[in-house]
């Protein structure tokens, strides 16, 4: 079989970091959390950002383990797709975490400093997580809304998700 990725994303708040920590070390994948290589250079060149994550992802894969890629924008199947860097995977799978906007909202507000708090930041959120769940079904994108949900009920259906991905 060849490289496998799955990527997670969602807006910000979702759960994403959470839930990867939850789960470091239970599955036999490397995870990875995109936003320990943000720089402020890619601010205004979002692909570069997502090019380099996936030549890295590649390289691990050669290992033989599937790589679960947590971060925002990945789990949108147009901001992957078109990269060359996309070529090296022979399947890639996209999740998303979503919530309702008022969890959304009270999650962002609830952030501690250096992060994003400020009401632009969360325009953006909303709208992406509105997207999210508009078009997940018809861009072969899987959700899990973690509105309800604790944290545990939330890396128990990532977990669910990577397992059935990796078959």
């Amino acid at each position: 079989m060849g490289a496998r990725l799955m990527l997670v994303g969602g807006p910000s708040g979702s759960g994403k970091s959470t839930i990867r920590s939850a789960l470091v070390g239970t599955l036999e994948v490397v995870m990875l959390e995109s936003d320990v290589l943000w720089r402020p250079e890619y601010e205004g060149n979002h692909d570069m950002f997502r090019r380099v994550w996936l030549r890295l992802a590649s390289d691990i894969s050669l290992s033989g383990r599937p790589v679960v890629l947590f971060g925002a924008g990945f789990a949108v199947p147009h901001n992957v797709e078109p990269l060359p860097e996309r070529a090296a995977f022979d399947r890639v799978d996209y999740l998303a975490l979503v919530c309702d906007d008022d969890a959304l909202r009270a999650r962002i507000r609830g952030r501690e400093p250096p992060r994003r708090t400020d009401d632009e930041h969360l325009n953006e959120q909303l709208d992406f997580n509105r997207w999210l769940r508009a078009n997940a079904s018809t861009k072969s994108i899987s959700l899990i809304d973690t509105t309800h949900i604790t944290i545990d009920e939330a890396a128990s259906r990532v977990a669910a998700w990577i397992r059935s991905a990796r078959r």
